[in-house]
């Protein structure tokens, strides 16, 4: 008997890179369908289906408590939802840096600031010796809002900055040369166990590491750092994550530090390794419940 799954998305995928549907064959090959849902839509019946899997949602920061309703919805009807909706309520603020942080796990120094001031930042320069900051919202996804902070310019380019902050908890970091130089790479891990990676190099004078954004992206064989600082972060957990992506960044010293632990919605870059689409649908039926 054919079983159902729900990917969550969102209404339209225009101007995005998304490769979710590469997943779609391989449940199908497995005895599974697949249909995608908006988490703007209401109305479903989440018990028909065995599985339900947060997969591009990209908007929700847009209206955050919308989504977390969808959260509450879902779980309230006994599907599992995945990532598990403790795990992503977690992730949803990036303050949860601050958590991995706090269990040695080796993160980009990250302050946070409600309605940052031109002063906090000034501050911040000092007191990271750094002469360029990037500032980015405490919520947010694709970089949008992300802006690079250079002291010398900092005064001219404040009063375009701060409107973007005036309501929102900023999110402040020292700039790595790195993601231009090197690039940033992105460990995906399907069950917990790393899956394949990925270094993302932005364009030419750009910081930002999404394709939207015109960067360039190559498979990559990982260095035993990059490995042990990625895992570092997913052991952490308390909850096993069915998927997951943990961006990281080489600091000045040749470590390697998390930027980002995508949690909720990550790109997980299933064309760039064949093996990939399979991989996570066989983790995401080893997680689901017959329906009958």
């Amino acid at each position: 008997m054919i079983q159902r799954c729900a990917f969550i998305t969102m209404d339209s995928m225009e101007g995005f890179v998304c490769d979710d549907d590469l997943a779609i064959p391989a449940l199908k090959e497995l005895g599974w369908d697949v249909d995608k849902i908006s988490w703007r839509s209401r109305g479903t019946d989440w018990t028909r289906y065995g599985i339900v899997v947060i997969r591009s949602p990209w908007d929700y920061p847009s209206d955050a408590p919308r989504f977390l309703a969808l959260l509450d919805e879902i779980e309230a009807s006994g599907t599992p939802l995945l990532n598990p909706p403790e795990l992503v309520r977690w992730n949803l603020h990036k303050s949860y840096l601050n958590w991995l942080d706090e269990r040695d796990v080796s993160v980009v120094p990250t302050r946070w600031l409600d309605g940052p001031r031109q002063a906090d930042i000034l501050a911040l320069f000092d007191e990271y010796g750094s002469d360029k900051m990037v500032i980015k919202p405490a919520i947010g996804a694709n970089a949008e809002h992300a802006h690079v902070l250079n002291k010398r310019t900092l005064e001219q380019d404040w009063p375009k900055i701060q409107p973007v902050f005036e309501h929102r908890q900023a999110m402040v970091q020292p700039f790595r040369t790195a993601i231009q130089s090197e690039g940033e790479y992105s460990v995906m891990f399907v069950d917990g166990e790393i899956s394949h990676t990925i270094r993302k190099t932005p364009k030419a004078g750009d910081f930002r590491s999404q394709e939207e954004h015109g960067a360039d992206i190559a498979l990559v064989e990982p260095e035993a750092l990059l490995v042990k600082r990625a895992s570092e972060a997913v052991r952490a957990l308390s909850v096993r994550p069915l998927y997951g992506r943990a961006d990281m960044i080489r600091n000045p010293d040749g470590d390697f530090e998390v930027m980002e632990l995508e949690l909720i919605e990550p790109s997980m870059y299933l064309r760039m390794d064949p093996e990939a689409p399979m991989r996570l649908a066989r983790a995401i039926i080893r997680r689901a419940r017959p329906v009958n």
